[in-house]
Order: C-alpha cells, then structure tokens, then sequence
C-alpha cells in the first residue's frame, strides 16, 4: 500500500526516468514508489535523489523509466509493503480450539489482528496479455504485475463452535466442499481493481 504522507509531481512527467516534486516529504534512495492520479499508477525504486532546499523540490531519478504520462498534481508517495496472514489468536473456542483470524503484518513486525473466525485466505490475480486475452492466475503464475488489472481475494469465514443441526457442503475459491464437521461456512469474495 501506498504511504498517506504523500508528495505530488510539480510538472508533467511521461517517459523519462526522473521525476520533480515537493520537498516533503523527503524520499531517499532505494525506497519504492508510486505514481498515481486516479486514473492510473506506476511503481518505481529511486536510484538517487536531489534535493533544493531554495527552489523547494526534490529530484527523483527512478531506476526505470515512465511508461505512462503523468500531470502536475499526481501524487507521490512510498509503497510499503503488507503482508496478511491467517494465524491462529490465544483465545479459544468451546471445545478447546484456538480461534483463526487474519491479521495484518508491518514492515517493522508488528502484528495486527482484523477479523477473527477467518480460517483461509487466497487470491486469484487476473493478468491482460500480448494478446488481449484475460488470463486468471495463482499470484506465484503471473509473468508481468504491471499487466494485473485485477485481484479477486478469497476469505473463507468459519463459525467458532458448531451452530448447524448438520454438516453442510460449502464453495471457496472455485471449489465445492463438504464440511467435516457442523460449523458454518462461508466465502467472501472482495474485488480490487488495479490499473486501467
């Protein structure tokens, strides 16, 4: 994700490999960034940085160069990295079990619980090619993340204890399953399109 404290482009930027924007916040070399006004979004690593502290800009020279045109205004900020996983938490269910939940994990480590009762997580990534074709691809499959317009996440929700009289059948992620036992199943599906 992209950080909040953001910069913005001071002029038009479209094929070049650097970039002019506010002084601050200040960008140092090696950090990943993305460009982005709405419509749509580049990600670059800064190989060097120049700063004017009269003229009041920083100069950003990026290790690849704009593929996309950017105006006055885009915004500028630096990618950060999030990593979700499902874990289990240190409560327990009423038969003993300890409870699953998706938590959040920072570039610094620390941990942050979201939902709890989530017991799987998946994505399915859906890539343009050459061809104009849409392909849907496992994350590990894709060739060229710039080509991914969209991300369909996969949430699979399970009741803590077990609420049904029966077990019953359930789908996640494309499939079909028969519960094991008698707690409640349900997918959640979230879509994000990325790009235009």
């Amino acid at each position: 994700f992209v950080s909040l404290d953001n910069s913005r482009l001071l002029e038009p930027s479209s094929h070049t490999n650097q970039i002019k924007i506010d002084l601050h916040p200040s960008f140092e070399k090696g950090e990943y960034i993305a460009i982005s006004n709405c419509q749509q979004m580049t990600l670059s690593r800064i190989a060097s940085v120049y700063r004017s502290t009269l003229y009041h800009y920083q100069q950003l020279t990026l290790s690849n160069h704009l593929t996309q045109a950017f105006t006055e205004n885009s915004e500028v900020g630096e990618l950060k990295a999030v990593l979700f996983v499902i874990q289990k938490t240190a409560r327990k269910n009423k038969n003993g079990e300890f409870i699953d939940a998706l938590y959040e994990l920072d570039g610094t480590g620390r941990k942050t619980e979201l939902v709890d009762d989530i017991s799987a997580l998946r994505v399915k990534c859906f890539e343009r090619v050459s061809s104009g074709a849409v392909l849907a691809l496992n994350p590990d499959q894709v060739s060229d993340w710039q080509h991914v317009r969209l991300l369909k996440i996969y949430l699979l929700l399970e009741s803590e204890d077990e609420v049904l009289r029966v077990s019953k059948p359930y789908q996640f992620y494309d499939k079909q399953y028969w519960a094991k036992d008698k707690r409640l199943y349900q997918e959640i599906i979230i879509y994000i399109s990325i790009g235009r």
